[in-house]
Parts: structure tokens; C-alpha cells; sequence
């Protein structure tokens, strides 16, 4: 497996943890409700609002 794929399938795994356990202080998302941008959803590339992985990352330390 090539190492940008392998890093898609991370980043992927990581913006489905972050939006499964923590809420978006961006967006004003509860844990498990994908991120928006004005009620649009976010693009493939980015999913996740960079404050919210920041939030999954505080609750599991």
C-alpha cells in the first residue's frame, strides 16, 4: 500500500473518531453530527473542523 493512501485511510479514521466523540466549538455540532460550513456539508478533503480534532484529542488525554 502506497504511503498516500495509507495516510488517507488515517486521516479518514481520525475525522470519524473526532466526530464521533467530540463536539464541534466551530460549528456548534454535537458529538456524532458530521461538521458544516453554513449548512454545507464539508468537503471530502477536510471534514472535520481543525478545533474539533483539537477537542477529541483533549477528551482522550
Amino acid at each position: 500500500m502506497s504511503f498516500i493512501r495509507r495516510r488517507a485511510e488515517q486521516r479518514r479514521a481520525e475525522a470519524a473518531h473526532a466526530t464521533a466523540t467530540a463536539v464541534c466549538p466551530t460549528c456548534q455540532t454535537a458529538p456524532g453530527t458530521p461538521c458544516h460550513d453554513d449548512g454545507a456539508p464539508r468537503p471530502d478533503s477536510s471534514p472535520v473542523h481543525a478545533r474539533r480534532y483539537e477537542e477529541a484529542q483533549e477528551d482522550a488525554a
